[in-house]
């Protein structure tokens, strides 16, 4: 092979690397603003999960406090209706809870005798 044939075919070679690097140059550029909006978007959905966990949060303990608020209720008017219903059974205005209460002291009391 001659000098010449040489030169020629690495000023070939040359040329295919300079446009190779010139593609992988703008392949890359292409990938760098792609992962960009990518990284943008994971940013914006991270803020949006944030958000949305804050309201969750919000939400469930105002249902907490809805709930216990209900609970009272329910259990007051449980307590003035059930001695209600107890004194028009009985005749006492004594309530049921403190009736079953005075009659567990006296079962303790024989059982302890």
């Amino acid at each position: 092979m001659c000098l010449h044939t040489i030169n020629e075919k690495n000023t070939e070679i040359q040329t295919l690397l300079n446009e190779f690097k010139i593609e992988t140059a703008e392949k890359m550029t292409k990938q760098e603003e792609l992962y960009g909006g990518v990284f943008l978007r994971l940013d914006n959905q991270e803020a949006l999960i944030e958000k949305i966990s804050r309201q969750l949060n919000h939400i469930r303990s105002i249902l907490f406090e809805r709930t216990n608020y209900l609970a009272t209720k329910i259990d007051d008017g449980y307590k003035i209706t059930s001695s209600y219903v107890y004194k028009l059974m009985t005749g006492s205005d004594q309530p049921l809870t403190f009736f079953l209460m005075n009659q567990k002291d006296e079962e303790n009391k024989k059982i302890a005798e």
